[in-house]
């Protein structure tokens, strides 16, 4: 029988605890950069971090990659909008300065997804091959997230395993096309139309059983190996 195991899954409705999990301004977002950035080693970076992005994985801790990659989804968008406008005063220049503008939105958002506690690997050695079996399960988690969330845009997604367990950091944000946008843009960034309750169960779910699938392939690949298991 398949072991399981707690899959933690960080992503509030709570409108409290929400605010700690946006970022509403360039501060915010920048805290999150660079913990992200102090928390791992700089020299495992290309192993650590992934994004669809093309740019050098340092340069995605910088304030204005984020920002044209956040501009990206919402040129077209903004052309749109922009030659409907009689007076100049109410042109967009840029989604991301229109963004910061308006309250209550998020310029992004970040999701922790943690692999079991510290009791599940206290007993094994977090050598190479511990760090590689990780890296691919990370590759994994990453396109399983892009494929079951398409509208939470993912700018980057950073393995950490530098506490009792490995866990995953990802800063996103949620972005849909409003059909029924007739004024506004119509590209937008909405958490409410992503993160439904419904949408917050299932996707725990499915994370759930993701990991459970890859947690019996450690305890296959790793306890069953004398030489990766630490001596009592």
């Amino acid at each position: 029988m398949n072991k399981e195991f707690k899959t933690m899954f960080h992503k509030s409705s709570n409108k409290k605890i929400m605010k700690e999990r946006k970022a509403y301004t360039k501060y915010d977002l920048m805290r999150w950069l660079n913990y992200n950035k102090k928390s791992i080693n700089l020299d495992e970076i290309n192993d650590v971090i992934l994004s669809d992005i093309n740019c050098s994985k340092i340069d995605l801790f910088k304030l204005e990659t984020f920002k044209k990659w956040f501009n990206s989804y919402f040129i077209e968008s903004i052309e749109k909008y922009n030659q409907k406008q009689k007076r100049k005063d109410r042109k967009i220049t840029n989604a991301f300065d229109h963004y910061l503008k308006i309250k209550n939105v998020g310029i992004a958002e970040y999701l922790l997804i943690g692999f079991g506690n510290e009791n599940d690997f206290k007993d094994v050695n977090k050598d190479e091959r511990f760090k590689n079996f990780w890296i691919e399960y990370h590759k994994n988690i990453f396109n399983f997230l892009k494929e079951n969330i398409p509208n939470f845009k993912i700018y980057f997604s950073c393995l950490h395993l530098n506490e009792n367990s490995p866990f995953i950091y990802v800063i996103g944000t949620p972005i849909i096309f409003d059909s029924n946008s007739k004024n506004g843009l119509n590209i937008k960034v909405s958490s409410s139309m992503i993160w439904t309750k419904t949408f917050l169960q299932n996707i725990w779910k499915n994370i759930s059983i993701f990991n459970n699938y890859w947690f019996n392939i450690f305890l296959k690949v790793f306890l069953n190996n004398d030489s990766i298991i630490k001596q009592t």
